[in-house]
C-alpha cells in the first residue's frame, strides 16, 4: 500500500520527530511510504530520516501561506497518515486523513485575537473531517475531548530498551529537553542552585533564542549541549545520577522512559503525561517547585543505593513500553 506520513517541522530531536521516524521505519518493510513536511534540515534531526523519500512543501515563507498549502494540497495514497497542527489541514482534500495529535493546547485555542479565531474555525473544522483521531496519552486525549469534542484513541510513545544502558551514577544531573517557554527550563537552573557537589547538563534538541538568552545560566555548574549524537546521548544518560523534568504540561514524555532504560531514577513534575509514565518505584512525582526537586535530588545522591533499586524498577518498567508494541497498535488504527 501507499502511505503518506505528514509533520510540519522535520527539524529537531523531539518525540514528534521520533514517532515519524518510528513510523516511516516501521512501515516501510511492507508499504510504499513518503514523509511530507514544509521544513526538512537533515543536520538538525535524526539522521534516519536521510533513508526515507521526504517531500517538501514549497509555499513561500509565510505561516499563513503554508497552513494553506497543507489545506490544499491532494495525495494519491492509500493511507494519510498525518502528525501534529496543522497537517490535520490535509484532511480538507484526502479522504480517510487520520490524525495523531502529539499537543492540543496550541496558544491560539483560547485566544481572542481574530486572526486566532479564525484559525481555530479553520482547525475545529478540519479535525471534523479527519476520519480517526489518535494521541499519546491519556492526559492529551480529555484535552482533544475538551478543544475538539473527538474521542481519540491512545496510542503511546515508545522506545528501543536494548538500545540503552545503564552505567555509574555520576556527579550530574540530566535535563533532555527543548529550551523553550512550555519546558520551564528556568526551574531546572533554579533547582539546582540549591544541590550542591552536583552539575546540570541539559541536552536540547530545539532551542528558542530568545528565551535562551533570558536564562541566567552559571557556566562553571552548567553545560548546555545542542544537537547531539545518539551515542552520546545514551552515554550521558547512562551515566547521570538521575534524570531530571521541569514541564508542568507535559502531554506525554518519551525521556522518561528513555531515563528508565538506562536505569536511572527520574525526578519530574507531578502533572501531564509524566504521570502516565512514572510511577512511585521507578522515580518521583512532585510540586514544580526548586526546594522540592533539590531535596529529591540530595537524597538520591545521599542514598546511592535506593537510586540504584529505583533504577532497576526503571529497567522493567521501560520494557512496556517497546516502538514495535506501539508500532503495531499504529497498524491496527491505520488499517493496515
Amino acid at each position: 500500500m501507499k502511505v503518506m506520513i505528514a509533520h510540519a517541522y522535520l527539524n529537531g530531536y523531539g518525540g514528534g520527530e521520533r514517532f515519524v521516524l518510528e513510523q516511516a521505519n516501521h512501515m516501510s518493510k511492507r508499504h510504499e511510504v513518503r514523509i511530507l513536511t514544509w521544513e526538512y534540515i537533515p543536520e538538525m534531526t535524526f539522521a534516519g530520516f536521510r533513508n526515507h523519500e521526504i517531500v517538501e512543501l514549497k509555499s513561500g515563507s509565510s505561516s499563513l501561506n503554508k497552513m494553506i498549502a497543507w489545506s490544499m494540497r491532494k495525495e494519491n495514497f492509500d493511507v494519510c497518515s498525518t502528525h501534529a497542527f496543522p497537517s490535520n489541514f490535509l484532511s480538507f482534500r484526502n479522504r480517510g486523513t487520520v490524525w495523531y495529535c502529539h499537543r492540543p493546547d496550541l496558544p491560539f485555542q483560547d485566544s481572542r485575537n481574530p486572526y486566532h479565531l479564525a484559525l481555530k474555525a479553520f482547525d475545529r473544522l478540519s479535525i471534523r473531517r479527519v476520519k480517526k483521531v489518535i494521541t499519546n496519552s491519556r492526559f492529551s486525549a480529555e484535552m482533544i475531548k475538551r478543544y475538539y469534542k473527538r474521542d481519540a484513541e491512545v496510542i503511546n510513545p515508545g522506545i528501543d530498551p536494548g538500545e540503552f544502558r545503564p552505567g555509574r551514577f555520576g556527579d550530574y544531573v540530566l535535563l533532555v529537553s527543548r529550551i523553550s517557554p512550555e519546558k520551564n527550563v528556568e526551574l531546572a537552573i533554579d533547582t539546582m542552585e540549591l544541590v550542591q557537589n552536583m552539575k546540570l547538563v541539559i541536552v536540547a534538541g530545539w532551542v528558542n533564542r530568545k528565551y535562551y538568552r533570558k536564562l541566567k545560566i552559571d557556566r562553571e555548574r552548567v553545560r548546555v549541549v545542542e544537537n547531539i549524537p545518539d551515542t552520546e546521548l545514551k552515554k550521558l544518560y547512562a551515566n547521570c545520577l538521575c534524570v531530571l523534568q521541569t514541564a508542568t504540561n507535559e502531554s506525554f514524555g518519551i525521556v522518561p522512559l528513555e531515563a528508565m532504560a538506562s536505569g536511572k531514577p527520574v525526578v519530574a513534575p507531578g502533572r501531564g503525561g509524566f504521570k502516565e509514565t512514572i510511577t512511585e518505584k521507578t522515580g518521583f512525582l512532585l510540586e514544580p517547585e526548586p526546594e522540592i526537586l533539590a531535596e529529591k535530588i540530595r537524597y538520591l545522591y545521599e542514598n546511592k543505593g535506593i537510586a540504584r533499586r529505583i533504577g532497576r524498577a526503571g529497567l522493567k518498567r521501560a520494557g512496556l513500553f517497546s516502538w514495535g508494541k506501539q508500532m503495531k497498535l499504529m497498524d491496527r488504527a491505520l488499517g493496515l
